[in-house]
C-alpha cells in the first residue's frame, strides 16, 4: 500500500533524526530545539543557537514584516542566509499547537530535492523557539548563494541573449519533470524562488523559499502540473511587463509547451494554461 503524503514526510524528517544521518537533533535550555547540520557545527555555532535572534539584529537585513526577517549572517567567518518566522496571533499559535514549524518542512523538502539532482540551497539548522509550547518563533538557517543575478536581470538580459531564457526554460521543465514524478509539489514558483546565478559553465537556475512545499504520495496530476508552469510563466509575463521588456506570450506558452512535451510525452492543456495564467496575473500578489 502506498505512503500518504504526511507518513511520506514524516519518513524523511525521521530519517534527518536518525543516526548516521546529515543532520543530529539539538536541544537547548532556552527553548530553543531543532535539526542542525553535521556538517554545520562550528564554534560560533553554539552561540548561534543560544540566541538567533541576536545574530539577525547584526546581520545584512534583506526583508522585515510582521510574518518574516530575513538577512545575510556572519558565523564562524561565513555567511548565511537566517529567516525568522514570527507568531501572526492566535489562529498561528493554534495551527502550530501540535505540528512541526515551517523550517522543518523546508529541511524535509530540501533533502527530498537535492536527492533528485535539482539545485537549490543546503539547510545548516532548522530550530524552533516554543514557551510552555507556544511556538514562539521559528528560524531557518541556509547556506548563502552568492553571484545571485535577480529576476529582473536576467529578463531582461534574454532580450538580447535568448539562449538564457531557452536554458531558464529547459531547466525548469527538467527539474518540474523530476519533483512531480517523485510526488513533489513546490508551490509558489515565482521568479523570486527560483535563482539564477553565474557559474563557471554560465548561467545555473535552482529552486529554493519551500515553505509551502508539498508531499504527495504518487505523482503529481496534469492538473497540478499545469499549475506549477502557469505559475511560472505568469511571474516572467509580470516581471517583463514592471521592467517594460516586449514579451510574447503565445511564444512562451507555446515553448513551454514543447519542452513539456520533450519531458514528458504529452502536451499540456493549452486553453487550462492560459486561464491558469489569467488568474496569476490578476492577483495581488508579489511576483
Amino acid at each position: 500500500m502506498p505512503m500518504t503524503r504526511a507518513e511520506k514526510k514524516k519518513r524523511i524528517s525521521d530519517h534527518c533524526r536518525s543516526a548516521g544521518s546529515d543532520y543530529f537533533f539539538y536541544r537547548g535550555l532556552n527553548g530553543i530545539n531543532g535539526l542542525i547540520r553535521t556538517a554545520g557545527a562550528y564554534p560560533e555555532m553554539k552561540i548561534f543557537l543560544y540566541s538567533p535572534d541576536n545574530f539577525l539584529d547584526k546581520g545584512t537585513i534583506l526583508k522585515d514584516s510582521r510574518t518574516t526577517k530575513a538577512g545575510i549572517v556572519e558565523i564562524d567567518s561565513r555567511k548565511y542566509f537566517l529567516k525568522r518566522y514570527n507568531n501572526k496571533g492566535l489562529i498561528y499559535t493554534l495551527k502550530y499547537l501540535f505540528r512541526k514549524s515551517r523550517p522543518f518542512n523546508v529541511v524535509s523538502a530540501t533533502q527530498a530535492i537535492r536527492k533528485l539532482g535539482v539545485p537549490c540551497p543546503e539547510v545548516i539548522a532548522a530550530l524552533s523557539r516554543r514557551r510552555r509550547g507556544i511556538l514562539q518563533a521559528s528560524y531557518l538557517l541556509t547556506e548563502n548563494l552568492e553571484n545571485i543575478i535577480a529576476p529582473e536581470n536576467y529578463v531582461k538580459e534574454s532580450v538580447e541573449h535568448p539562449d538564457i531564457y531557452i536554458k531558464f526554460q529547459s531547466r525548469m521543465c527538467a527539474y518540474l519533470k523530476k519533483l512531480h514524478d517523485a510526488g513533489i509539489r513546490h508551490g509558489d514558483l515565482k521568479l523570486s524562488n527560483i535563482y539564477c546565478r553565474k557559474d563557471p559553465d554560465g548561467l545555473e537556475f535552482g529552486l529554493f523559499d519551500f515553505d509551502g512545499t508539498d508531499f504527495l504520495n504518487k505523482p503529481l496530476s496534469q492538473e497540478m502540473r499545469v499549475k506549477e508552469y502557469a505559475r511560472i510563466i505568469s511571474s516572467w509575463l509580470i516581471i517583463s511587463g514592471n521592467i517594460n521588456v516586449p514579451v510574447d506570450r503565445e511564444k512562451i506558452v507555446n515553448g513551454f509547451n514543447r519542452k513539456y512535451f520533450e519531458s514528458n510525452g504529452i502536451e499540456m492543456d493549452t486553453a487550462r494554461l492560459n486561464k491558469l495564467i489569467d488568474y496569476y496575473l490578476n492577483r495581488k500578489r508579489k511576483y
